[in-house]
């Protein structure tokens, strides 16, 4: 049957909004010191009023600055407390500072990436003074480089090349236009899919066999998860990719019954597509040499750890270290401390210990009470307070239920097991994104999972 102009008309601009999707889209990554936040450093003699009015003027919105900083928490009972409990207050002063106090430090939450650009460059040419941000864009080659190895191992050991290069193209680009690791991980278990699918290409029943095959079906679920997984773009995009690959395949088999139609005969292959598996030992072998580019992009994620600075000097900023590392600056955990010692030291008797207490997990602060029983009087200790989660999450809604921008909520962004430390633009590392490392093992356990069910049917097969 002739395809209709329609559908020829609808594949074509398909694979043509996928090229321009594709270049409108595309994005380099930015490595961040802190989650969820970037950091601007100014020079101090900027007046911070000043950094303040041209990064909202840009449209940056819940800046976390020196001048906007409060006491967080304030007993109901005792507003006053002793100095030494005030050590917490003046530490945590070392979050708007570069270690020299040479910069002013203000923290941006994520999403203002050009906004933050525009008003830097405003501000520099106002001042002539130096200002920056915490990140550039590094574009890691390592995922195009690993996708295309990929593309054309696939290519070279297809026996129908000219399909699987119409179905893999779209995603191949995909892998340049967003060159993030958990992408590129989708993107090598959709050409694993596109692998499978090739062998049966112009056979009887094709389509009815992919639909319910799990070794085409699997890998290509994932990939679109993954990506979907990773910013609505991506998923956005690989979804575009799909239907552009369904698209040029649509063009290839309608320019092949064209080319049919004009011989004198026309060739049928002998086997149809039910009578060909997709996983056989070949491709099961290939399956397995899949996992290889995986574990690349997985290593390479791990050490893709570098940062620099638009500063020319050698800026030592508080970024997140290990939690056993020493620091001077208060982490998450001392706050929880200081919030601890302001709560509980209304119950404190002052004749015997009313001096900052290093809390423990499980602390509890108890109070006498008298009950009767039985006609007699008796103590029992009530428990008042005790240093749980429950103590933490009660701490964590009141910060975040604060009207001013605390620097407490940067603390609660970076998690509970993280110090804070000065170090200079040489030693800092990017910490490994603990979600975008957990999409990437997803998609190496899916070439395993593969394995195993091949493994499985096969054994069940001898058996019978």
């Amino acid at each position: 049957m002739k395809p209709s102009k329609l559908k020829i008309s609808f594949s074509i601009a398909a694979v043509c909004s996928a090229f321009v999707f594709l270049f409108a889209f595309r994005s380099i990554p930015v490595f961040r010191i802190w989650d969820s936040y970037k950091v601007v450093y100014a020079d101090k003699s900027i007046p911070e009023e000043k950094v303040l009015s041209c990064l909202e003027n840009a449209g940056c919105q819940n800046i976390i600055s020196l001048g906007r900083q409060q006491i967080p928490l304030v007993s109901d009972f005792t507003p006053v407390l002793p100095d030494s409990y005030n050590e917490y207050l003046t530490s945590r002063l070392g979050y708007f500072f570069d270690y020299s106090k040479s910069f002013l430090l203000y923290y941006i939450p994520n999403g203002s990436g050009q906004q933050i650009l525009k008003a830097l460059e405003n501000l520099s040419q106002k001042t002539g003074l130096q200002a920056g941000i915490d990140g550039i864009q590094q574009y890691p080659f390592a995922v195009p480089v690993v996708c295309v190895l990929v593309f054309f191992a696939f290519l070279y050991l297809s026996k129908n090349k000219v399909p699987f290069f119409f179905s893999s193209c779209f995603i191949l680009l995909l892998s340049f236009s967003k060159p993030f690791y958990p992408v590129a991980a989708a993107v090598v278990l959709y050409m694993l899919s596109c692998y499978f699918a090739q062998r049966i290409w112009g056979r009887k029943k094709a389509f009815s066999v992919l639909k319910k095959n799990p070794y085409f079906i699997i890998p290509l679920a994932v990939s679109f998860l993954i990506a979907l997984l990773s910013g609505w773009q991506e998923g956005f995009l690989v979804i575009l990719c799909g239907l552009a690959s369904c698209s040029a395949l649509f063009l290839l088999g309608t320019f092949e019954v064209f080319m049919d139609s004009r011989n004198s005969f026309k060739t049928v292959k002998i086997f149809s597509a039910p009578q060909l598996p997709l996983m056989y030992p070949a491709t099961a072998f290939h399956t397995f040499l899949c996992l290889a580019p995986l574990l690349v992009l997985l290593f390479c994620f791990i050490f893709a750890s570098n940062f620099s600075f638009s500063s020319g000097k050698n800026v030592s900023l508080p970024v997140p270290v290990d939690s056993s590392s020493e620091s001077s600056i208060p982490s998450l955990k001392d706050f929880y401390c200081w919030a601890w010692n302001v709560e509980s030291f209304p119950y404190k008797n002052l004749n015997k210990n009313s001096g900052f207490e290093n809390v423990q997990e499980g602390s509890v602060v108890s109070v006498p009470r008298f009950e009767e029983k039985n006609g007699r009087i008796f103590q029992a200790d009530s428990i008042v307070m005790k240093f749980n989660s429950d103590f933490k999450n009660r701490i964590d809604k009141k910060v975040e239920s604060l009207g001013y921008n605390a620097i407490e909520k940067l603390m609660l962004k970076q998690g509970e097991n993280t110090s804070v430390a000065y170090s200079s633009r040489e030693n800092i590392s990017r910490r490994p994104d603990g979600f975008s490392a957990s999409l990437i093992l997803s998609c190496l356990f899916v070439p395993v999972f593969l394995l195993l069910l091949y493994v499985a049917k096969s054994n069940r097969r001898r058996s019978l």
